[in-house]
């Protein structure tokens, strides 16, 4: 019987070790699917940046038609020829507005490149987390496997004597 209780203990660390390996790649496999949920998130948000900048610029485009439509209409009543310096502010009236509106594109595309590096900085998390879980759960086993040799109980080797 007491050869017994050393045997127990091995296999007790043997079983922890197995359940401790097994918690290790869990956890980083579990880090990792957080990750790629985060990184679905975060591109789906870059997305959604994307289309409303689009539709903020096509809506300052539309007003800056209206501006020059205004522009025109007012030059006209007026009586004055729509040429010279009245066709140069009624120009110069587009290129703002198409400026602003490429500005608006710009400003979503720059928050939506954020969005999609902070996406993928959360993947490599991830897979950092998964590897680690991996190293974690070898280390753990092959911990587990010493002290379960160590605990097994002592055999004597064979003796050769003649007699």
């Amino acid at each position: 019987m007491p050869q017994a209780i050393p045997a127990i203990v091995a296999i007790a660390s043997l079983a922890s070790a197995g359940i401790g390996t097994y918690a290790a790649v869990a956890q980083g496999e579990a880090a990792e699917d957080a990750s790629n949920a985060q990184q679905k998130a975060a591109n789906q948000q870059a997305s959604a940046t994307q289309a409303s900048a689009s539709l903020e610029a096509a809506q300052v485009r539309r007003e800056n038609l209206l501006r020059m439509g205004t522009q025109r209409a007012s030059t006209a009543k007026s009586g004055v020829l729509i040429d010279g310096s009245a066709n140069d502010t009624i120009y110069d009236s587009a290129i703002q507005g198409e400026l602003e509106a490429l500005s608006v594109l710009y400003s979503g595309a720059s928050e939506a490149g954020y969005h999609r590096s902070r996406g993928k900085i959360a993947r490599m998390e991830g897979k950092a987390a998964k590897r680690a879980g991996y190293v974690s759960g070898a280390g753990t086993l092959i911990g587990g496997v010493g002290t379960a040799y160590s605990k097994m109980p002592e055999k004597k080797a064979p003796s050769f004597k003649k007699t």
